[in-house]
């Protein structure tokens, strides 16, 4: 059975329920009027109701006021679960901003290690000539080498005290 049938077969069952309660209604209403043939005795009949119609004019306010405290609760915890929510994405967004600089650092050190690279097969070609002045491109090659070595090892210390903090 499909959820559309179930739901058609709930309301074919609340219209059944309305149609006998309008006609028992209507029904005790002749039979009032055909039993009891004075006003003054109809008046009487319908007085004696009144205290069960004071029961269920309580009975439909607690039902209010009980529909209310249960709107509230749902309300609280639909705030609740939106303040998790909120602070889960939060956290989320923290962890990839971490990551996106921790992904920047990598790409640094990656450039810093590639332009190493270069620099040192570059010095491997220049190690067959046996006198180096300190004007020949192998000197200047070398104290490239140097500074990269020295930023390679800064950036080393930069990532060893993020990790660490």
């Amino acid at each position: 059975m499909t959820a559309d049938q179930a739901n058609g077969m709930r309301w074919g069952r609340v219209a059944a329920l309305g149609t006998a309660l309008i006609v028992l209604w209507l029904g005790a209403g002749a039979a009032i009027v055909l039993t009891l043939p004075t006003w003054s005795e109809r008046a009487a009949f319908g007085q004696m109701f009144c205290a069960v119609e004071s029961f269920f004019t309580v009975a439909a306010l607690l039902g209010v006021v009980y529909t209310v405290r249960l709107q509230q609760r749902s309300l609280a915890l639909q705030q609740a679960e939106v303040e998790v929510t909120a602070n889960e994405l939060m956290r989320a967004a923290a962890a990839q901003e971490r990551s996106s600089h921790e992904l920047a650092q990598q790409v640094r050190v990656l450039s810093l290690a590639a332009r190493a690279d270069v620099v040192r097969s570059l010095l491997q070609l220049g190690a067959e000539a046996s006198a180096v002045s300190t004007t020949s491109p192998l000197h200047r090659l070398l104290k490239q080498r140097e500074a990269l070595v020295a930023d390679l090892e800064g950036l080393l210390a930069e990532l060893r005290s993020s990790h660490a903090g």
